[in-house]
């Protein structure tokens, strides 16, 4: 298919330019979306761009953000996984770095203090990204099956262990423990 030779050369500087081997198969997959006309003209020359300042750990975070708002996560503990565990502060340099890279770059916004993805990260990820890369396996995750669960019990105070164990079996089996009813 044919293509601009200006972005090939644009992105084939950028990738001797760069420091990090790791990012070739980004700067390959970009290049891969803009032939395939997946970028539009509008977003082309913004990526270009984007895709020097960023480093191999913030085109990870930005597939971890998309696998995370697209999918049912099973969590290591209770009923949910939330996308803002992504952005809690562990004290990691590269990550304190590069939300602030994400946010300075559009890709998340903060409010209230509290940071939020936009829809050009989810995009981004889908441009440096193939679909089959784009999956919970693909960050070491399980997802949720499409099943919904119900825990009937007499009463909570006598069976809240039970009630534990129960919820903690069927997340083992990628099944959300949904709600719980008491009856007397």
């Amino acid at each position: 298919k044919e293509f601009n030779p200006e972005d090939y050369y644009m992105l084939l500087k950028a990738a001797i330019q760069d420091d990090e081997d790791k990012k070739s198969a980004y700067y390959a997959e970009l290049l891969r979306q803009i032939v395939l006309s997946s970028i539009s003209e509008e977003y082309k020359l913004f990526f270009l761009k984007a895709s020097k300042e960023l480093t191999s750990y913030d085109i990870e975070l930005l597939r971890k953000i998309y696998v995370y708002k697209n999918y049912d996560l099973v969590p290591k503990q209770g009923p949910t996984e939330d996308i803002s565990n992504l952005f809690l502060d562990t004290g990691s340099f590269s990550k304190k770095m590069a939300l602030e890279n994400l946010q300075r770059l559009g890709f998340l916004e903060n409010h209230d203090k509290v940071l939020h993805p936009t829809d050009l990260a989810l995009k981004a990820a889908t441009i440096f990204f193939r679909a089959d890369e784009l999956i919970p396996a693909s960050i070491g995750r399980d997802e949720y099956q499409d099943q919904y669960s119900i825990i009937i019990a007499p009463s909570e105070r006598e069976y809240s262990s039970l009630i534990a164990t129960l919820s903690e079996a069927l997340r083992n089996c990628f099944l959300k423990p949904g709600e719980t009813l008491y009856f007397n």
